[in-house]
């Protein structure tokens, strides 16, 4: 097959664990498949964000102002400790460089000449279709006369404005082979579009198990831990992570998020030195994993870990949609508690989880991939 495909993701250079390794699932995937794949290096930062208020300032309040304003303010109060050390940086670039094929930098004004370079486009997955950083060309809006394919988009909320709405209509308008990861994000977009929209699995979960094994290394720790990774850490979590913790005669190995504010008053350490296979290790090697994060639950899943998941939110917007259907897919919708249920948990060191209908899904998922980008565009 002669087939050249530019997959475009959330962030080619991203230094955030589930999303490089969702971005490398998908790549790998698109490789079995046999075509040639090139992750187009997109600098983001070129683009403004749909909603910017450079693009649409008459949708520009006070209170939108206030809130970007913010933002700005919290992020540089971000401590030290929680952005990625040096080492971690290396080995994020270590295993990019290792397992994936990279284009040379794009910037915003120069994505038009990518359409003589490939002859097809895939998109996704993860968060690229987020309200709160909607970037135009992750609907492929660049393409002209090649297939586009959007797979696993994740809106990561579970409703969006009337304004919204109306943004992402118009943006649906050029595309015909639509995917994305949670059901509420298929209610969303089927509501805009004419288009069949379908839900397939997150890329991560696409890939045989026994390709993660290979990143899994079986060394035992000197004491058995829970690996707690919370990308919306707080008081309330961290606190019900120790007492479950001591009731189980556990330490506590921590990774810490890099935009997420972190106290040592929360957990006194965390792992440093941390790339994509040190964390898939972590998961492998615990004996418990608590999180809020869908990828530690999806990777939690695939080595048979006993796990718990807390909610998770940003500001108003809900972004536990996706562990829904997560869970949903193993029937196991208890494993999502709030913190306060976690002393009633026991620990089941011999779990298996039902991995039928995730297998199904899987044939269902990596079929739609195939059928998106092989059909010719004329035939759609």
């Amino acid at each position: 097959m002669d087939l050249r495909v530019g997959l475009m993701t959330l962030d080619a250079r991203n230094n955030n664990y589930g999303g490089l390794l969702q971005e490398y699932a998908l790549f790998k995937e698109l490789v079995d498949l046999g075509y040639h794949v090139e992750v187009i290096d997109y600098d983001i930062s070129s683009e403004l964000n749909t909603f910017s208020y450079k693009r649409n300032l008459k949708f520009l309040t006070i209170s939108k102002m206030m809130k970007k304003i913010q933002k700005k303010v919290l992020k540089q109060k971000v401590v030290e400790s929680t952005i990625p050390n040096e080492l971690s940086r290396d080995l994020f670039s270590k295993f990019r460089n290792q397992y994936i094929t990279f284009s040379e930098k794009y910037v915003y004004d120069d994505l038009n000449e990518l359409n003589s370079k490939y002859d097809g486009f895939v998109c996704g997955s993860d968060q690229i279709w987020n309200p709160s950083y909607n970037i135009p060309s992750f609907f492929l809006n660049f393409v002209t006369k090649k297939n586009k394919v959007i797979y696993g988009a994740s809106l990561g909320v579970s409703t969006i404005s009337p304004m919204e709405r109306k943004v992402y209509k118009d943006l649906l308008k050029n595309l015909k082979s639509i995917s994305v990861r949670e059901k509420k994000a298929k209610e969303i977009i089927a509501s805009l579009t004419d288009k069949q929209v379908e839900v397939v699995l997150d890329p991560t979960m696409i890939l045989d198990r026994d390709e993660w094994m290979k990143f899994a290394k079986k060394n035992k720790a000197s004491e058995p831990y829970i690996f707690c990774y919370f990308l919306g850490m707080d008081s309330i979590k961290a606190e019900a992570a120790k007492k479950f913790a001591k009731k189980i005669g556990c330490q506590i190995v921590s990774v810490p998020f890099e935009h997420c504010t972190f106290s040592e008053d929360y957990f006194p350490t965390f792992q440093q030195g941390m790339g994509p296979a040190e964390f898939l290790n972590l998961i492998y090697n615990a004996r418990f994993v608590l999180t809020d994060s869908f990828h530690a639950s999806v990777f939690s899943i695939i080595f048979n870990k006993d796990f718990r998941v807390f909610s998770r939110r940003i500001g108003k917007s809900n972004m536990n949609d996706r562990l829904y259907t997560l869970l949903d897919w193993i029937d196991k919708k208890d494993l999502f508690i709030d913190p306060d249920e976690l002393e009633k948990v026991t620990v089941d060191d011999s779990i298996v989880y039902d991995y039928s209908q995730i297998d199904k899904e899987r044939v269902k998922s990596i079929q739609w991939l195939k059928n998106a980008l092989d059909v010719k565009e004329n035939e759609k």
